[in-house]
């Protein structure tokens, strides 16, 4: 039995895998989740920490969007089969120039942490 665990973008909730279908004989599919970052927090220590989640041994770990930053920085901290990242990046160079730009402007800083809670009222 393979288990596989998704993990959504940043702005998406596991909803988005709804409609992924696979043979049950052959996988289990658990949804990860985005939990609040810890202040001062690094992103390996978050991954660390999501890390946590991942119960079985040798699984399968895909990412979507930041959720594909995020896995690759897990996969450092545990043993997978696989790991799939989709519609993501694979390193800092491949980020887009405006990307880059609010990370040096800190525009993350704008959005209320509050907003980020919950991802369908930012989406309203």
């Amino acid at each position: 039995m393979t288990h596989l665990y998704l993990m959504p973008g940043m702005a998406a909730n596991p909803s988005i895998f709804e409609h992924i279908k696979l043979p049950e004989d052959r996988f289990t599919i658990h949804l990860l989740e985005w939990q609040l970052p810890n202040p001062k927090e690094t992103m390996s220590d978050y991954a660390k920490r999501m890390v946590a989640f991942i119960v079985h041994e040798d699984s399968v770990l895909l990412g979507v969007s930041f959720g594909g930053v995020l896995v690759q920085e897990m996969a450092k901290h545990i043993q997978l089969k696989k790991l799939i990242i989709v519609s993501s990046v694979k390193s800092k160079q491949e980020l887009p120039r405006r990307m880059k730009l609010s990370r040096k402007l800190k525009l993350y800083n704008i959005l209320p942490t509050r907003l980020i809670e919950d991802v369908d009222k930012l989406a309203k």
